[in-house]
């Protein structure tokens, strides 16, 4: 491993060091996951795995995040999220990621705010900030904290982070949800995302 992913490695355990507490918004992916995995060590016995659940998400995919969590030994929560009520999102309009992001970032700050825990993490990194990220955008504007993206992390040096840590998702490809394989303008329907799960 080169010296520049390791000490970009030590700045974001030196990030984490300023958390007491933290809910990490969890999917499973290799950015949350190794978000997840780096905060469980760095902040012993607080830290809280949340995954959102919907028709959105492939099931596979949700049972794969309950093994993770649980080889990574942290509380993990799942919560049903909300965007199918949305009619935007429904509607399948170019907001509909922001949309959701935004819902879900909303029912974790709330949750955060029961359980005493202020700060939300999510596993944006540097590499996002050179896409199209609507979702991101949401993030930012509801005050969730992205951990990898401050310590300059890059999808790469995630990867290579998490290989060396024994992660399984280190060589996991990208994988959006079921309602992002739906073309925009076509509504968003429960049997159309089972014909795409």
């Amino acid at each position: 491993m080169n010296t520049d992913t390791q000490n970009k490695n030590q700045k974001l355990i030196s990030i984490l060091k300023k958390y007491d507490h933290l809910i990490v918004a969890f999917s499973g992916g290799v950015d949350s996951t190794f978000l997840l995995y780096v905060a469980n060590k760095v902040i012993q016995g607080n830290v809280i795995a949340v995954t959102a659940h919907s028709s959105i998400h492939p099931k596979r995919e949700i049972e794969f995040t309950k093994k993770l969590v649980k080889s990574i030994g942290v509380k993990h929560l799942m919560i049903p999220s909300r965007e199918m009520n949305l009619p935007d999102f429904v509607e399948n309009t170019k907001e509909k990621c922001y949309l959701c992001k935004k819902s879900l970032a909303q029912d974790l700050l709330k949750m955060g705010s029961e359980m005493g825990v202020s700060h939300i993490a999510h596993g944006a990194n540097l590499d996002d900030l050179d896409d199209y990220r609507p979702g991101f955008k949401a993030a930012v504007e509801m005050g969730m904290i992205a951990p990898l993206l401050d310590a300059k992390m890059t999808k790469n040096d995630i990867r290579m982070l998490s290989k060396v840590a024994g992660l399984e998702t280190w060589d996991k490809p990208s994988m959006a949800c079921l309602a992002s394989r739906i073309p925009y303008g076509t509504p968003i329907k429960d049997e159309a995302l089972n014909k795409v799960d």
